[in-house]
């Protein structure tokens, strides 16, 4: 860090002025992560006084639970069941429940008493009388009419699932009547809240904050050290600001704040609003302000805005972008890369090249559902409570054994996940002893797999190590108090930056603004804050935004950045103080492949293997398809499961896709006994749908739903969905199939190079065709339509194919999804269980998107010789024949070494991995 970082200026100021008389001061922070760099700077500041530094160092949490010793945090589960047990008194009190109801359960209650908590904690942060602010919404006049004018579209949504309100009831009567009996109660909910923690010794971090105010303010509290040093603070909640006027009049008080005249001098810059409220209640001493606060319009830095077309691109110039900045820079401690989306953290980690993999320092909310070993865990421990066996040591047992299989992994930069896993670990353990705190009535098998689940999956660790000599990888509210000298920052769309998302409350936000409460202005405020600061002492910083089209939506570099264009240049009379550049994917970038070892205990997929749940593992056509494309995808996706992130559109895609076969099914299965008419079919549709969501016999299966009807996106895609099942149903009503089944599974095992090899598959959708006597398999696709013809089989399994002049010949588009229905009709043709055995099988693709074409014959042949494809006993000569070809060639190959990547540029350009097979990038050429 340099001499001139605002953590260095302070530490030269408090050494200069308090060098014979530090063990009589405290220094105050808004975190322990600036701490950390503080002494660091401390050190190379005051290196004759060191020895003798005695200083007190304290985050404002550890102050204030220092001197409010008589009062612990609570855990959180051990504070939701108590507000729980506060809710069910008076609630039920006001609105006692009818006949054949049942009060909620802890479960239930669990998903939104947070939202209540959250509150509290606000208003005790902010000094809000709760009496005043929850009193009956009578009293507040101006809100009786409408409540779309003081509640958001997500409190109204909130509102509406928590009361599963009456779709036929007056909407805003209904909304209001929901608000109104919740609302009421909040206050007497407060106060016996409030009341059962006192008599615990309990707290939440809100509740400390104001009785740490209150005793100050009484006197009962007095601090050790006569000084006292608040150092970097930004943003301050109601309650910080009265504890910061108490600290003053009673201590010797002095104030640092991190500035620049930039924003600070401007009354409309978004930037300054808090620094210029600080400034006036809290002035800094003299000499400390004498210190040069103009250094963003006279620094000689060097500004990039970058623009690429993908994430991929952008992860992919991170290491050419280190290469050039790591011998500029003194320290590593100097360089940042900051992310606006935390959901890259894992794709970062895996796109930095091995020469980084020690010298990196994560101080960032790391989402737990990112990593693999999200998935193993939520499976293992959800299995232990369905066996009554989640209790400690079992826990301990599922975490010692994924840590043993991280040792397995070949993968690269394994150490961040064992911090994880203890991290994890420590929550569950902290989780199991709560429960013994909980009436045995209030937690079943579904209640624990539930909370265990949404907690896990909501869960964010903050991996921070002691050592500050590396690369810093941290979000942008991680920065605060700060400086680096190289920094590049991901993710600058103007929907990451600000990212400002409308928290979870019931405090509706016209009653937010009347209180001085945070609200989406002030949020703003504190974004632009962060951006501007990290320019006071930048030699570098680079800007990286993608611009290319989600959703319809054209994605812009953010807004901060606009203003940054268009106000530095004239302040700094430098017009070429920024520079624009772009990065195409079609840029020459030197790299070497990556080797991923073949290993046959790998394959859990032969020879009865089982899971740890003790499964077979069985390949899915999905899989084979990834084998057929290339062998180091069909390694990381379906043999070490590492899934990459999904573009919005992709994940929207996917979701719509699995969504529509379930609702298919379930519709189906509800109409097959009975006829409807087809001017009620969309009434009919429309209920079956809304059935479906509300379907779900254990607590799982409905988060499930609940899950998947927030996937669903918005109504349209319900109503494309509603759309295509009435075409069907009224196709199939007018021809000559008869309805057999959907989502039938079918599996067979098959032996291939001394080895059995496990095969499975679910179909969509069975029928019986009476007119041509011949079974129907039929397989959905909300993709294009793509071609149904395909010249012989032996195309389906080839990928890319060796021409004379060695060049590649790709996959036939639409091959793979050929390829994915022949795989179903094998399974049923050999599925030694299935009363379909050796019965012939006519495929057909049915595309939503072509719904009105009726003709979905599949054929095979030249462009003369086309013939209807039927899956009989010769073709599945030929299918086995192939399929075993397949994996000899790939798979079971003697003295196998290595799995196989495919080098096609066309095939590589688009994949998720190519991130994980490429390596040493060198050099990038902009345009």
């Amino acid at each position: 860090m340099n001499n001139n970082s605002f953590l260095s200026l302070v530490a030269e100021n408090i050494i200069e002025n308090e060098k014979d008389n530090l063990n009589n001061v405290l220094i105050l922070f808004p975190n322990r992560r600036a701490i950390r760099f503080f002494k660091e700077q401390m050190k190379q500041t005051g290196k004759m006084y060191f020895p003798c530094f005695t200083a007190e160092m304290l985050s404002i949490d550890e102050l204030i639970k220092k001197y409010t010793p008589d009062y612990i945090l609570g855990e959180q589960l051990q504070l939701l069941y108590i507000l729980y047990q506060s809710y069910q008194e008076v609630y039920y009190t006001h609105n006692p429940i009818g006949e054949n109801e049942t009060k909620e359960s802890f479960a239930d209650f669990y998903s939104w008493g947070n939202m209540i908590l959250n509150d509290f904690d606000e208003i005790d942060k902010s000094l809000i009388d709760a009496k005043i602010l929850y009193r009956n919404l009578q009293d507040y006049k101006d809100l009786q009419a409408d409540p779309e004018s003081y509640l958001t579209k997500e409190q109204i949504d909130l509102i509406n699932r928590l009361f599963n309100s009456n779709l036929s009831e007056e909407k805003n009567l209904g909304i209001r009547k929901n608000f109104i009996s919740i609302w009421n109660c909040l206050y007497e909910i407060y106060t016996n809240f409030n009341s059962r923690l006192d008599l615990e010794h309990l707290s939440y971090s809100g509740k400390m904050y104001r009785l740490f105010s209150q005793r100050l303010q009484k006197k009962e509290i007095k601090i050790e050290q006569e000084k006292i040093k608040i150092v970097g603070f930004s943003v301050l909640n109601t309650c910080e600001k009265e504890i910061f006027k108490l600290l003053k009049t009673d201590y010797h008080t002095d104030f640092y704040f991190d500035y620049d005249e930039y924003y600070k001098n401007n009354p409309q810059s978004e930037a300054g609003i808090f620094i210029r409220e600080n400034l006036q209640t809290f002035p800094m001493n003299e000499e400390f302000s004498k210190n040069n606060f103009d250094r963003i319009v006279t620094n000689k830095n060097k500004i990039n805005i970058v623009s690429t077309p993908n994430d991929t691109t952008s992860l992919a110039y991170i290491d050419i972008w280190l290469n050039e900045v790591v011998p500029l820079a003194n320290n590593l401690s100097d360089i940042a890369i900051i992310l606006n989306d935390e959901n890259l953290i894992p794709l970062v980690l895996k796109s930095l090249t091995e020469k980084y993999n020690d010298k990196i320092n994560i101080t960032m909310g790391y989402p737990f559902n990112q990593t693999w070993l999200y998935g193993e865990l939520i499976e293992e421990v959800t299995k232990l409570a369905d066996d009554d066996k989640f209790n400690s040591e079992a826990v301990y047992q599922v975490i010692k054994s994924l840590s043993i299989e991280i040792k397995k992994q070949t993968r690269k930069n394994t150490s961040w996940q064992y911090l994880i896993l203890k991290k994890v670990n420590d929550e569950l353990q902290a989780f199991i002893k709560e429960l013994d705190k909980i009436e045995q009535q209030d937690i079943t098998k579904d209640i624990i797999k539930k909370i265990v689940t949404r907690t896990l999956s909501n869960l964010k660790i903050d991996i921070i190590s002691e050592g500050i000599e590396a690369i810093q990888i941290m979000g942008m509210l991680e920065t605060r108090a700060l400086d680096f000298e190289y920094i590049l920052m991901l993710s600058t769309t103007d929907d990451n930056l600000p990212k400002i998302s409308r928290d979870s409350s019931f405090i509706p936000l016209t009653f937010r603004k009347a209180y001085g409460m945070m609200n989406i202005e002030r949020k703003t405020g504190v974004f632009a804050y962060y951006f501007y600061r990290l320019l006071h002492n930048v030699k570098r910083i680079n800007y990286i935004y993608t611009n290319n089209t989600t959703l319809n939506k054209l994605k812009e570099k953010s807004r901060f950045i606009r203003q940054l264009e268009i106000e530095l240049p004239i302040a700094k009379n430098n017009y070429d103080c920024i520079e624009q550049k772009h990065i195409s994917a079609t840029n020459t970038i030197e790299q070497k492949i990556r080797k991923y070892a073949f290993n046959i205990e790998d394959l859990l997929f032969i020879d009865n293997k089982t899971n740890k749940t003790g499964k077979i593992v069985r390949l899915a056509p999905s899989a084979l398809n990834n084998l057929i494309h290339c062998e180091q995808k069909f390694y990381l996706n379906n043999i070490k499961y590492l899934r990459e992130d999904l573009s919005d559109e992709q994940f929207t895609a996917i979701a719509f896709g699995n969504i529509f076969h379930s609702l298919a099914k379930y519709v189906y299965e509800k109409f097959r006994e009975k006829q409807v008419e087809t001017e009620k079919l969309d009434k009919y549709i429309y209920i079956a749908i809304e059935e479906y969501f509300q379907s779900g016999e254990t607590e799982k299966e409905k988060l499930v739903k609940e899950r998947e009807r927030k996937l669903a996106g918005d109504d349209l895609h319900l109503h494309m969905i509603q759309h295509y099942l009435k075409t069907i149903y009224v196709q199939d009503a007018n021809g000559e199939n008869e309805y057999i089944g959907s989502e039938m599974e079918f599996n067979v095992d098959m032996p291939i190079a001394g080895h059995i090899v496990h095969f499975y598959g679910r179909l969509d959708r069975m029928d019986y065709n009476k007119k041509e006597n011949i079974l129907r398999i039929v397989d959905y696709k909300t993709g294009s339509k793509k071609d149904a013809t395909f010249k012989d089989l032996s195309l389906l399994f080839q990928n890319l194919k060796k021409g004379e002049n060695e060049s590649f010949i790709p996959r036939k588009d639409g091959a793979a999804n050929l390829f994915e229905i022949l795989f179903y009709c094998f399974l049923v043709y050999n599925d030694k269980n299935s009363q379909y055995k050796g019965k012939d099988i006519k495929p057909e693709l049915m595309y939503l998107s072509s719904l009105d074409e009726k003709d979905r014959t599949i054929t095979m042949g030249d462009r003369n010789k086309k013939i209807k494809f039927i899956y009989n006993e010769e073709t599945d000569k030929q299918f086995k024949t192939h399929l075993i070809n397949l994996m000899e060639r790939t798979i079971f190959v003697p003295n196998k070494q290595e799995y196989k990547t495919n080098v096609s540029e066309e095939f590589c350009k688009y994949c998720d991995y190519k991130i994980l097979c490429r390596t040493d990038k060198k050099e990038a050429l902009y345009k």
